[in-house]
């Protein structure tokens, strides 16, 4: 009975999935930006690199808000399911970026592997 029980509860335990992960974020551009990261909340990645450790559930997308240059706040939404975005056609930000717009690009393999999302 004894093994049957232990054999039981690892056989439980094989279906528990990691969820922490980490995401970092490479912002490229002089610009700070205010990021709304899925299952997280918001954090403001300046020029360089920050970096965010789950905090027990899967981080997924990232929703970046800029300002342009009338004074209309935009947002850029990429994610797993969605990798690439950029603001071309749209005012260029308030902040100058060197095309005039802004690109994301977020690189992930699995949701709760690490992930990299590069401002750009």
């Amino acid at each position: 009975m004894k093994k049957f029980l232990m054999a039981a509860i690892v056989s439980c335990g094989a279906f528990v999935t990691a969820k922490a992960n980490t995401l970092t974020i490479i912002n490229l551009t002089g610009c700070t930006f205010r990021c709304g990261v899925s299952w997280y909340g918001d954090v403001m990645a300046a020029p360089g690199t920050t970096t965010i450790n789950s905090i027990g559930q899967d981080l997924e997308s990232l929703k970046m808000e800029f300002l342009d240059v009338n004074g209309t706040y935009r947002q850029l939404v990429s994610g797993i399911t969605f990798p690439n975005t950029n603001s071309l056609g749209t005012p260029a930000p308030a902040c100058p970026v060197p095309n005039g717009f802004i690109t994301l690009s977020w690189a992930q393999a699995s949701l709760s592997a690490n992930a990299t999302m590069v401002i750009f």
